[in-house]
């Protein structure tokens, strides 16, 4: 009898313990957000740190774990590779999302990563999916942890942001049409347009934002930068006016690069957080929100302007909404926040300054160098038109042609790289065998792991330091090909400690740290390595 009552005093005593220590165990985030800004660069953030709110980029940064000097480590870069690698936590040699398009032998023709005719578009004509993504994303590592139960959402500008945003397994992945400004998705995700958007479309919202003229939020004197550009209305500048486009389909593009953009943005997944109720059950819920400071005006990313840094101040206050919403529905301690960028399509070596006279670059211009180049083939295997396309650095040879004429392809790409070698602008060309073959050379490390045997070329070159590539006219070619090292990446929420971490982290290290706080897989693609400074505080939880 004694024994049993010292039993039963003992269950009492530690039954308070093992309550508690149980749910600590299982705790994890009831809410991820991830924000997305176009155009995001740490220079900018810490020019204009002085001039932003307490609420907005700050708080995120300040109070969170903030990597100012994040890699990309890989050749070429560019948006919907960034998101790629951003949410399978791995390079384009595996995810295989190269570049925003590749040559696709059926069509003979460089199409979109996302195109795919066997989807129909949800309020657009465009035929896209993810499926061209070979990995695994956080979000549907989110979906395939609690069966399904999860409630993903993604929102971008373009749709093949928001594709690489949603994954495979999302609600929806939603955009804005470039042909008719409506929110649209793909009939890929089979829920179609949830029903607060689809009222939205009903409702013309889009076009309200549309229509909104963009003038300064304070008194020009208080900018640290000029305008670039010079209309004013009345004695007040004025940056977008709708009435300004001849076509619709370029009111949208600006738009889409407009302080208005943001505000219907933040809007759509504020409605979202709530008509959704996300983060409101026992799953973890998952929503991405893109932004944007890119302004339509800027000839470069190497100066900010007024336009860019208004951009900024009011993107600021649109941040600190959506935290305000994320507090009242979940609250901090149950959300983690990532704030990510992608690397920019504006070429780097352009520089508006008459000190850039002194700075060693040029123009390099593709098609003739390509016709050069199918002249000196041509004169070693014979007639024909050896080159197929070239997309991005990379030339496709013609493969039916060389079968055909039984000539050994690792011979001809052999010729073909020695050869571009010798025109001005070009530091390095390299064969398929030889990138899949790469190792120890940084360089060639990067140019690899940005390959992928079923959709890169046979020949990939680089171009020296400050050199451009130009179309026939001289118009400079938007395909960024040196790889950023000043990436700016933000964790906050969830206990997160605030530090900054100076250490080398690379772009797929995102997916890693983002899933142990989640306490999910990893993407099965994943070769990135968790941030331990991160998920250090998670331990205690």
């Amino acid at each position: 009898m004694y024994n049993k009552s010292i039993n039963i005093l003992l269950i009492f005593c530690l039954l308070p313990l093992l309550l508690w220590a149980q749910p600590q165990a299982l705790r994890k985030p009831k809410l991820a957000v991830v924000i997305a800004v176009e155009g995001l660069k740490s220079d900018h953030i810490a020019t204009l740190w002085n001039v932003f709110g307490n609420s907005g980029f700050k708080r995120i940064i300040g109070e969170g774990a903030y990597i100012s000097k994040a890699k990309c480590n890989y050749i070429p870069a560019g948006e919907i590779t960034d998101y790629a690698t951003i949410f399978t936590g791995t390079v384009p040699y595996f995810h295989g999302i190269t570049s925003e398009k590749y040559y696709n032998l059926v069509e003979d023709a460089a199409v979109s990563f996302t195109y795919d005719s066997r989807y129909k578009g949800i309020a657009c004509t465009e035929t896209v999916s993810p499926r061209r993504l070979l990995s695994t994303t956080i979000a549907d590592e989110i979906s395939l942890s609690q069966s399904g139960q999860s409630k993903i959402y993604a929102f971008a500008l373009q749709p093949d942001d928001a594709l690489m945003m949603g994954g495979h397994l999302a609600n929806a992945a939603i955009w804005i049409d470039d042909q008719t400004g409506n929110l649209c998705t793909t009939n890929f995700y089979e829920k179609g347009l949830p029903s607060w958007v689809e009222k939205m479309n009903i409702d013309y919202t889009v076009s309200d934002y549309m229509n909104q003229q963009w003038t300064p939020m304070q008194a020009i004197d208080k900018y640290l930068f000029a305008p670039c550009t010079k209309k004013q209305l009345g004695n007040k500048w004025l940056f977008y006016d709708s009435n300004d486009y001849k076509t619709f389909s370029q009111q949208i593009s600006t738009f889409k690069q407009t302080p208005a953009v943001n505000s219907l943005m933040r809007n759509l997944a504020v409605k979202t957080l709530r008509e959704a109720e996300m983060g409101e059950d026992d799953f973890t819920d998952m929503l991405c929100v893109q932004f944007t400071v890119n302004s339509p005006f800027q000839k470069n990313d190497n100066t900010m302007c007024l336009e860019q840094e208004d951009l900024y101040l009011r993107l600021d206050k649109e941040i600190r909404y959506l935290l305000d919403a994320i507090d009242i529905s979940v609250g901090m301690n149950n959300a983690v926040i990532v704030l990510i960028t992608a690397q920019d399509k504006k070429q780097t070596s352009q520089f508006d300054s008459d000190l850039s006279k002194k700075i060693p670059s040029g123009q390099f211009n593709t098609k003739r160098s390509l016709a050069l180049l199918n002249s000196y083939l041509m004169a070693i295997y014979g007639q024909g038109q050896w080159i197929n396309d070239y997309y991005n650095r990379n030339i496709y040879l013609n493969h039916a042609l060389i079968n055909s004429n039984k000539i050994n392809k690792q011979e001809m790409e052999m010729y073909a790289a020695q050869f571009l070698t010798e025109f001005e602008g070009i530091q390095n060309a390299f064969t398929s065998t030889q990138i899949q073959n790469a190792g120890g050379n940084d360089i060639m490390i990067k140019i690899r792991n940005g390959y992928h045997k079923n959709v890169s070329g046979d020949i990939v070159f680089t171009l020296l330091p400050g050199w451009s590539e130009v179309d026939l006219n001289k118009q400079i070619i938007e395909h960024p090909h040196q790889a950023q090292t000043n990436i700016p990446i933000a964790f906050y929420g969830f206990g997160i400690k605030a530090q900054e971490i100076k250490g080398e982290i690379n772009m797929e290290d995102i997916a890693p740290t983002l899933s142990d706080l989640l306490r999910i897989n990893y993407p099965n693609g994943c070769i990135g390595k968790p941030i331990l400074s991160v998920t250090a505080a998670d331990k205690s939880r």
